[in-house]
Parts: C-alpha cells; sequence; structure tokens
C-alpha cells in the first residue's frame, strides 16, 4: 500500500486496487514464447498476467506520472499479491476501516472493449453467498397419508381454499358435498393435524 496524502483538506480520496499475482502458466512447451518475459507482438505485448492484472498496475502508475506525483486528490494505492487464490482482502479491510477510508474507488481489474480505447466498467455480475434454511418433518411420512406435511417444496405453495359447503374434518368420514377427491391443505407446523389433510372444494 501506498498513500498521496490530499493536496487541501476539501480534496477527496481516491483509492487505487490492482494485483500483480497471476494464475499459473500451465505448459510452458504450448507457449510461443516464454510466458514471464514480455514479448512485443502485434498490437502490444504477450506474457502470463500480463493483462490480469499487470497492465492495470502499470496504468496506475502511469497516472501518477501523469501528474508528476502530485494529483489533484488524496490517493491510496492497494496493490494485491494474492488476488487469484485466495485474497486476505476479502475480511481484512473491515479491520482496518481508517486505512481504506476514501471517497471513490478505482478497481483496475479489466480490459478495455479495445486497444487504444479507454473503457470505465460500472457494473459486474459480483458474488453473493446465500444461506437458505429450510424446515419440514423430523421424520419421513407416508405421502398418502400425510399428504398436507410440509416438504422443501410444498412449504412454498399455497394452500387450497377450505369446502364452503362443509365441516367434514373426519378423515374416516367423505364429504358428501365435494365433486372430487379430498385436496390436502399445506400447513407451516410440523404436526399435520386431520383436518389439514380433509379440505375439500
Amino acid at each position: 500500500m501506498g498513500e498521496i496524502p490530499p493536496p487541501t483538506p476539501d480534496a477527496p480520496t481516491v483509492l487505487l486496487y490492482s494485483h500483480y499475482d497471476v494464475q499459473p502458466a500451465g505448459d510452458e512447451k504450448l507457449w510461443k514464447s516464454p510466458p514471464f518475459e514480455p514479448t512485443p507482438v502485434e498490437g502490444g505485448l504477450r506474457a502470463r498476467g500480463i493483462a490480469d492484472d499487470k497492465s492495470n498496475v502499470i496504468a496506475h502508475l502511469g497516472m501518477l506520472r501523469a501528474f508528476k506525483g502530485r494529483p489533484p486528490v488524496g490517493v491510496k494505492i492497494v496493490f494485491e499479491g494474492q488476488e487469484e487464490y485466495g485474497s486476505p482482502f476479502d475480511d481484512y479491510p473491515p479491520t482496518d476501516p481508517e486505512r481504506f477510508a476514501c471517497d471513490a474507488m478505482v478497481i483496475a481489474d479489466l480490459g478495455n472493449l479495445r486497444p487504444g480505447t479507454p473503457t470505465l466498467t460500472t457494473g459486474l455480475r459480483g458474488a453473493s453467498e446465500v444461506v437458505v434454511e429450510v424446515r419440514t418433518l423430523e421424520e419421513p411420512r407416508h405421502s398418502g397419508e400425510f399428504g398436507a406435511a410440509p416438504t422443501p417444496c410444498s412449504s412454498c405453495s399455497r394452500p387450497s381454499p377450505p369446502c364452503t359447503t362443509c365441516t367434514e374434518t373426519s378423515p374416516s368420514k367423505a364429504c358428501a358435498a365435494r365433486s372430487g377427491p379430498a385436496r390436502a391443505t399445506p400447513r407451516t407446523s410440523s404436526a399435520p393435524s386431520p383436518a389439514s389433510r380433509t379440505a375439500c372444494r
């Protein structure tokens, strides 16, 4: 990490991030040139990790050179060496918020639309970790006898409307008013009652 203080008290601070580690080169016999020796080719250079992400490290340094080391804003530079295989930055910044405090952040870890075309990416698909908890019965139940018992799918289903022409609740009796078989009504409790299995239209 490196830092250039803001030139004035009211000037914002921009954090510049990039990483210099790369994925393994694999079988070097398949390379047309040594993977870790930048080789001039038509349109640029060829080397392992030159686009992801070493060229973006150079972009940050080039900005500082363009301003002769005195940019109009405060600058914090973060060059990481473990981005490709388990970054400590997943957990570290919240433990030291002052070190990473800034008004804006520029993450240089992407390419341009085409060589020579400056490109600003404003959004990525990202990644999320989600924990989903589903509660069902504590033991298996026969679907014919316990059709209303909640399962991971039925727990999310809407219940059937209750019978409006009778009040039959006993599973051993038939509802004289219904025109079809009894409709099971999903419940959210873990102990379905007989009444939950005999609702009908």
